[in-house]
């Protein structure tokens, strides 16, 4: 097979894929709504263009507060050793210097965030913003998940915390559980539990088809 171009998908925990491109000497675009400001050399000062934290989703009208909380997200953000981490890169890519200058070398930024949605961003040319890219009509849900929505009474709720879900400890783990039992509705959740006893009301699985649950008439969060 050859291939002339590359869509990879860099999410800021694991920036890995960007190694396939380069090692493959093709050129390349990355898709995520990951991105952080200063690696893609976005003009984006902390005062206003914050990360997503509770403090930082009401800055159309910044005080103090909400500026030093988001200032504070993007140093710890930036000096966190597991974006330092280069190991894997210099296995396989020794002459790079980092995950960063890898990710400068894309073509073209596609960005899954919506402004009508997030807090502004100031763009370059090839900074693009492509919501609900990956979305498509959602298909009827099969096997145990039918079942699980057909015998509901009140409803879903859908928990996924994606690749993570298998790296929090499990007390944080347990105490999600125990404020899922006193829901009424139904918990369908993406969770790694070691313990065995799971609220009746919730269901745990290692896949979810997100966007057919999503799309159900009985999923309400």
């Amino acid at each position: 097979l050859k291939f002339d171009y590359v869509i990879v998908a860099p999410f800021a925990l694991a920036p890995c894929t960007l190694l396939l491109p380069h090692l493959l000497n093709l050129p390349f675009a990355s898709l995520t709504a990951t991105y952080f400001p200063w690696n893609i050399r976005l003009p984006a000062l902390p005062s206003y263009c914050p990360l997503v934290s509770p403090s930082t989703m009401r800055m159309v009208i910044a005080n103090l507060q909400d500026e030093l909380q988001s200032i504070t997200d993007h140093l710890v953000v930036h000096w966190h050793p597991m974006f330092s981490n280069v190991s894997l890169l210099h296995q396989h890519a020794p002459e790079v210097r980092s995950w960063t200058e890898l990710l400068l070398k894309s073509d073209l930024f596609l960005m899954e965030i919506d402004y009508l949605l997030t807090p502004h961003l100031p763009l370059f040319p090839n900074a693009i913003q492509v919501p609900g890219i990956t979305v498509r009509n959602p298909e009827p849900l099969v096997g145990e998940l039918a079942k699980i929505f057909a015998e509901s009474e009140h409803n879903v709720i859908l928990v996924s915390f994606g690749a993570t879900a298998y790296y929090m400890p499990d007390d944080v783990m347990h105490k999600f559980l125990e404020a899922f039992s006193q829901l009424d509705e139904t918990v369908v959740a993406k969770l790694a539990v070691s313990r065995t006893s799971i609220p009746k009301n919730v269901h745990l699985m290692q896949w979810l088809p997100q966007n057919d649950i999503l799309g159900h008439p009985k999923t309400k969060l």
